[in-house]
């Protein structure tokens, strides 16, 4: 660089610094003049170091805001789309819950298929036996077939299949003759008001268990509804024996059928009592009943 040239600093005013004006002894440099040029014109080196820390500066908050702008912008368009997803969802499930369900009712024809089906398959299950069949089964196999059609019984009195039920009690007995078989056929005569059966069933249960307490109450309760109620009262009062007359309902059947029992018994003796007029002596004492007596000595008026 040759010496009186000036050499330009870029700054906002285009400041210029003149070289001739500074010392051109040979042992200075061009360097150690502009050194000293700086430290004698101090503020105007401030200013545009300034300047370029301010451009230079902007700069870097110009990138920062604008990826900073950026991000904020990714992350909106991110949490937009979520919602927007979330939206979708709930609209899907809300569609899904107010679309008709179409349900198999009673009046539709599979169901009533698939009822059919099943209703054939369990009665397809049980042992079918009769008189004849159950001579060649063993005794092993008539206590099974006893047992899974006394199950099945009880199924179908508590669905009130009372004509079912006694079907298939009525095989279980076959198999083998228990008291809680017959008991609970009678059971089922019971709901049907069928009382005359009732009787005969339970009466075969007692017949097989002398104590079993339910058939005897069964069965004074057929005696009750017959107007037996003498025979009634007997099989309360034996249930209360047996039972130690803990069952409070069977005592108080007893007290009731007493005044039943009672009252028919004297209705019979009144209406085969020959009709007769009093006794003399009961007319006499009848009539002196109403005569006036004297007064107690003592007690006399005055």
């Amino acid at each position: 660089m040759s010496t009186g040239q000036p050499i330009h600093i870029g700054s906002p005013g285009n400041t210029a610094l003149d070289t001739g004006s500074l010392s051109s002894s040979s042992s200075s440099s061009v360097w150690d003049r502009l050194s000293t040029w700086a430290s004698e014109n101090k503020a105007l080196v401030y200013t545009i170091a300034g300047v370029a820390v301010v451009v230079t500066g902007a700069g870097v908050v110009y990138s920062v805001s604008d990826s900073r702008k950026n991000a904020q912008t990714g992350a909106a368009a991110a949490e937009e789309k979520k919602r927007a997803s979330k939206k979708e969802r709930r609209k899907a499930k809300k569609a899904e819950i107010e679309k008709p369900t179409i349900s198999k009712t009673p009046e539709d024809p599979e169901f009533k298929k698939k009822t059919a089906t099943v209703q054939s398959d369990h009665i397809d299950d049980l042992p079918q036996v009769d008189e004849t069949t159950v001579e060649t089964l063993s005794e092993q196999e008539r206590k099974e077939y006893s047992t899974k059609l006394k199950v099945a019984g009880n199924k179908a009195y508590g669905d009130k299949g009372y004509n079912e039920a006694i079907g298939l009690y009525g095989k279980a007995i076959l198999c083998k003759p228990d008291p809680i078989f017959y008991s609970n056929r009678a059971a089922c005569y019971n709901a049907l008001g069928d009382w005359d059966k009732v009787v005969e069933d339970t009466t075969a249960a007692i017949a097989l268990d002398s104590e079993y307490v339910k058939a005897l109450n069964r069965r004074a309760n057929a005696y009750e509804h017959l107007e037996k109620y003498s025979e009634a009262l007997l099989d309360y009062t034996a249930s209360c024996i047996i039972d130690g007359f803990r069952n409070e309902q069977s005592a108080q059947s007893v007290e009731r059928l007493l005044k039943k029992v009672a009252e028919a018994k004297g209705k019979v003796i009144l209406a085969g009592k020959e009709k007769k007029l009093p006794s003399p002596t009961f007319v006499t004492n009848y009539l002196q009943s109403f005569r006036p007596k004297p007064a107690p000595e003592g007690l006399e008026e005055t």
